[in-house]
């Protein structure tokens, strides 16, 4: 036996369906935003700790960085289509230090103690 339904019926059905998550999004909203604000939050209070400590941390903006360590001894740019690349050297030949951001965000670095 085979139960079939009408077009109305699935529509009428596809519709709560939606309702009810749509519903169950704006509840959940203000709690996300919450959350993210916490995280945000918490992410700013770790940067002044390690901007404090003369520490540059992976996600921090390039004047975050400027503000730890200071201006850096040279600066490499390089662009493509879509972002821009910056390689920031720090010390001297005996002991050094490179800082890549991309688009201004530092994403990782080197460190050579000439060891």
């Amino acid at each position: 036996m085979s139960t079939q339904i009408s077009g109305k019926t699935a529509a009428v059905v596809i519709v709560g369906f939606t309702i009810i998550i749509v519903v169950a999004f704006r509840h959940n909203e203000p709690k996300r935003q919450q959350r993210a604000q916490q995280e945000i939050a918490t992410e700013q209070r770790e940067n002044v700790e390690a901007i404090k400590q003369h520490h540059a941390l992976i996600g921090m903006t390039a004047a975050q960085v400027r503000q730890s360590w200071g201006e850096p001894k040279r600066i490499i740019r390089t662009m493509d289509e879509r972002h821009a690349y910056e390689e920031w050297i720090y010390g001297r030949s005996d002991k050094s230090a490179s800082l890549y951001f991309i688009d201004g965000v530092f994403k990782s670095g080197t460190r050579d103690d000439g060891k």
